[in-house]
């Protein structure tokens, strides 16, 4: 027995410390020798953080079984919720996670005077299609928490009711909570590295659901200047910035943010990164999931085939209808993206803010199908939802819906329309739309003001080929041709590549094949490809020759070769 609590001692301090590896080894072998609860827990968190989510799982399920054979109920419902919660997240909601979920519930009544049960509710909360029924499941998961001081349990379903309320009714209170739970977690209360984890990611899916930073930002910077918190595996390799911290922890949400602030090389490779790590575990993306967020790149970028391969598999999950619309818009099918559209939009309650991302492609879907009465109505719609949040991004869709609503009867007044939503996006530090609402806005005083539409339209088209935005740029470049102004194809420069592009462009050059740059880059080839595809998408190259005859002669122009990582 000793040796079996030195072994546990040091699987525990191993796992304060972030060294995983170490946790693992000692936790499995205490487990060997006495397979109890402690021993099997401990060996499903550290196995969790490396990686192996479906060993933990079972070996977690295993713990169950033997804390409720030592009649610990109290652990035992919280092995089996913690099961639950991670069957739905790896496969979806299904028989598996709710038998789990009764499991959980029947130990939770067995152990009163614990937060048991509170953790059972979180699982429940989740799982819930009834949001009212859900918010009141977090309530009392936060009066248990209180009741039996876990602070871990309170700050989570804090953030996961934070998160609820402002996707459905209250924006304000929804902050409030999300702060509360961070300030717990930023102190050092919550004893668990994951909770932090989990509290960071409902804050940021609640900067994008609000559509402003500064909340995520300055939580941000204040995690990034507090030594006393280890972050270990949550911070993002050299991690600098709000946008990198936390950001190994989900691929998906990185990958996100950079695409929503027009970083689209940056956005590519995460992307790329979270989808081959989805495709090697075989397992479900635990929020949005990554191909739909790199569908929506490829559209923007003209390749619509690999959008539409992107999208087969995902189909029928709710992030995939904003991606599919547009999707469908590129190809010319306006009525179908309506449709889906719509559709979506009813699933969810009037007003909801979740809706607003569906709402503002509508708006476009409609006025491609000449039913501008129609994108009115939505546009008023999205005006409600940006006055109830108050957030300066919503407010520049409402500007920007509206512009586009009243453009062909009165582009005077859109005009006004679309610089307010230019401004605001840029204040909210989105690239593309405000590059988009600033040609709108081109197009909008062309005739009543010729020159400055020119300039305007020109600073659109260099953002636009600046971010690796094909169709935007070929937008830009035909509205400028209408105006008599003559556009080439734009300058290829080495700058337009992102550093790992550069290096790629290098090998292409050296004569290596896609199997030897991923051999030696330390890449799969897949990615490999992809990196070759882009380089070709965004010089306007036709083969592998052109690229290696490019990178010769951007080496010349330098003096240097192109940029290494």
């Amino acid at each position: 027995m000793g040796e079996t609590s030195a072994l546990l001692a040091r699987g525990s301090e191993s796992l304060a410390a972030g060294d995983f590896v170490a946790a693992r080894d000692a936790f499995a072998q205490a487990a060997a020798d006495s397979p109890d609860g402690v021993s099997l827990d401990g060996l499903a968190e550290a196995l969790w953080w490396l990686g192996e989510v479906e060993t933990a799982v079972d070996v977690r399920g295993r713990s169950y079984a033997a804390h409720a054979r030592n009649l610990d109920f109290e652990m035992a419902a919280r092995a089996a919720a913690w099961v639950a919660r991670e069957k739905r997240a790896q496969r979806g909601e299904g028989s598996v996670p709710r038998g789990w979920r009764v499991r959980a519930r029947e130990a939770a009544e067995r152990a009163p005077q614990s937060s048991a049960l509170g953790w059972v509710l979180v699982a429940e909360a989740e799982s819930s299609a009834d949001v009212v029924r859900a918010a009141a499941d977090y309530d009392d998961a936060i009066a248990a928490a209180k009741a039996s001081d876990d602070v871990d349990l309170e700050c989570l379903a804090l953030a996961r009711r934070g998160l609820l309320v402002i996707g459905q009714a209250d924006p304000d209170q929804g902050i409030r909570d999300l702060d509360s739970a961070m300030a717990s977690v930023a102190s050092g209360a919550a004893r668990e590295r994951r909770t932090l984890a989990e509290v960071y990611c409902a804050l940021v899916d609640a900067t994008e659901l609000l559509g402003g930073g500064e909340s995520l930002t300055q939580w941000s910077d204040d995690l990034m200047r507090t030594p006393r918190l280890d972050l270990g595996p949550l911070a993002g390799e050299g991690a600098v910035s709000a946008q990198a911290t936390l950001s190994a922890f989900c691929g998906s949400c990185c990958g996100g943010i950079f695409l929503a602030i027009g970083r689209l090389d940056e956005a590519e490779e995460a992307l790329l990164a979270a989808i081959a790590a989805l495709d090697r575990s075989g397992l479900r993306s635990r929020c949005v999931h990554p191909r739909a967020l790199l569908a929506d790149l490829r559209t923007v970028q003209g390749r619509l085939d690999e959008a539409s391969a992107l999208l087969a598999p995902i189909a029928d999950l709710p992030e995939a209808v904003r991606p599919l619309a547009a999707l469908y818009l590129a190809l010319g099918n306006a009525p179908l993206a309506v449709s889906r559209l719509s559709e979506a939009v009813r699933q969810l309650p009037r007003g909801a803010v979740a809706s607003l991302p569906l709402l503002t492609m509508l708006v476009d879907a409609l006025l491609a199908e000449g039913d501008v009465t129609g994108a009115d109505r939505v546009a008023v719609r999205i005006s409600g939802i940006a006055a109830r949040t108050r957030s300066p991004r919503h407010a520049a869709e409402a500007h920007l819906a509206a512009g586009k609503t009243t453009l062909l009867a009165d582009p005077a007044s859109a005009a006004v329309e679309f610089r307010a939503a230019m401004l605001g996006f840029s204040a909210a530090s989105r690239a593309l739309p405000a590059s988009r609402a600033r040609l709108l806005f081109a197009r909008a005083i062309a005739h009543s003001d010729p020159g400055s539409a020119v300039a305007e339209a020109r600073a659109a088209r260099a953002a636009f080929h600046r971010m690796g935005s094909t169709v935007d740029t070929d937008e830009a470049s035909a509205f400028l041709r209408s105006l008599g102004v003559a556009t080439g194809p734009g300058e290829r420069t080495v700058g337009q590549l992102s550093s790992r592009e550069q290096e790629v462009m290098r090998l292409v050059a050296e004569g290596l094949s896609n199997p030897e740059i991923a051999e030696r880059l330390f890449i799969s080839r897949r990615t490999a490809g992809h990196h070759v595809s882009s380089i070709l998408q965004k010089l306007g190259l036709r083969s592998r020759t052109e690229i290696a005859a490019f990178a010769v002669v951007s080496a010349s122009q330098v003096g240097a070769g192109p940029q290494q990582e």
